[in-house]
Order: structure tokens, then C-alpha cells, then sequence
């Protein structure tokens, strides 16, 4: 099996949170593959501002997840490991580059974020995140 360490971002603004709808119309949080010998908060930072024209900056760890899946291109299973950073951005103004496989993004209330968001990890992370977002804005 191969696996891919992967970093994943919860992004926050006014208490809503960045979604994203990927080509198989799941609603899913940003996440990335990880390169080799890169940063794991250097590539998640940048993958966001590259591909949804968004500058964050990140709050601290959230938590881990993974899944598997198999890859039809590799003809073999794969693992994504990921790491998930809870994240906060000055605005909520997106430019998000659409194509094939990412077909929508915005902010979307919690309440919204935990009914359209396809994977059950992926709510699990996404409340663990909004806990460490909640506590530093009454820090602030």
C-alpha cells in the first residue's frame, strides 16, 4: 500500500468555516498531498492561497485522520494520513480556481458545515478544530 502524508486546513472567518465540493460533489475541508522534504504548515498555507486565493494563517494542530482508497491510475490501495491545522483568514472574499476537481468552495455556518460535509472524520476534525478557534478568540 502506499501511503501519502497529506495536510489539511480548517479555515475559520466569523465563525463559519471554508468547505470546499470536490468532482464527485462530496463536500469535503482543504487538503493537500504533502511533498517530499516540504513543511507540512508551508504546504497546507500555500495550497490555500494558491487555490482558493486566500491568505491564512494557522491557529495550531487539530488533529490527525486518515482513509484509504484504491487507485485506479496506481492499480493499487492508498493511504492519505493527514495532519489538520485549525486555521483563521482576515476575509471571507474567495477566488477559488474552479475545474474538474474542485467544483465550489465558500464559508458555510457550523450547523451547515456538519450536515454537507460528506465524511464523519472529517466532522470530528472539523469540531475539534472550531474548539481550538473558540478558545483563542475569547484569548482575544
Amino acid at each position: 500500500m502506499l501511503t501519502r502524508p497529506c495536510s489539511g486546513g480548517i479555515v475559520f472567518f466569523n465563525n463559519r468555516v471554508l468547505i470546499m465540493e470536490n468532482e464527485k460533489h462530496e463536500w469535503i475541508l482543504p487538503q493537500t498531498r504533502i511533498p517530499r522534504n516540504h513543511d507540512p504548515e508551508q504546504t497546507i498555507l500555500e495550497f490555500i492561497e494558491s487555490r482558493l486565493g486566500l491568505n491564512t494563517s494557522i491557529l495550531g494542530l487539530a488533529g490527525n485522520s486518515n482513509y484509504e482508497f484504491y487507485s485506479i491510475t496506481r492499480m493499487r490501495p492508498v493511504r492519505n494520513e493527514i495532519t489538520w491545522y485549525a486555521m483563521t483568514c482576515a476575509t471571507a472574499q474567495l477566488t477559488p480556481k474552479l475545474d474538474a476537481s474542485l467544483l465550489s468552495a465558500g464559508f458555510a455556518s457550523m450547523e451547515q458545515a456538519l450536515k454537507q460535509i460528506t465524511y464523519s472524520q472529517d466532522k470530528s476534525v472539523l469540531m475539534l478544530a472550531y474548539q481550538r478557534y473558540r478558545e483563542q478568540k475569547a484569548d482575544d
